[in-house]
């Protein structure tokens, strides 16, 4: 096989798991959505520093598990959080 043909192989399952990535983004957006509505109900604050670290040290040691830098999934999901917090300001408007 050829350095094209291996590289496109390797990019089409790439871009498969983007949509994938992509999708299950989209359900964790839905669900901190919700998750905003019940605090606004509550009178909750939206931060919660104790989920997140809770949440930041789960997914380090996932990353360990899978071998791959949990300082950098760290980061990631820290963006994610970030998207979903935003989610749930709007939910408190």
């Amino acid at each position: 096989m050829a350095y094209e043909e291996e590289v496109t192989e390797l990019r089409e399952e790439i871009n498969m798991l983007d949509v994938e990535i992509v999708n299950r983004l989209a359900r964790r957006v839905k669900v901190a959505s919700k998750i905003g509505k019940v605090k606004k109900k509550y009178g909750k604050n939206v931060i919660d520093k104790n989920r997140e670290s809770y949440v930041y040290a789960r997914v380090r040691k996932l990353a360990q598990q899978c071998s791959i830098d949990p300082e950098c999934v760290e980061q990631i999901y820290r963006e994610v959080i970030k998207f979903c917090t935003n989610v749930q300001w709007e939910e408190k408007s």
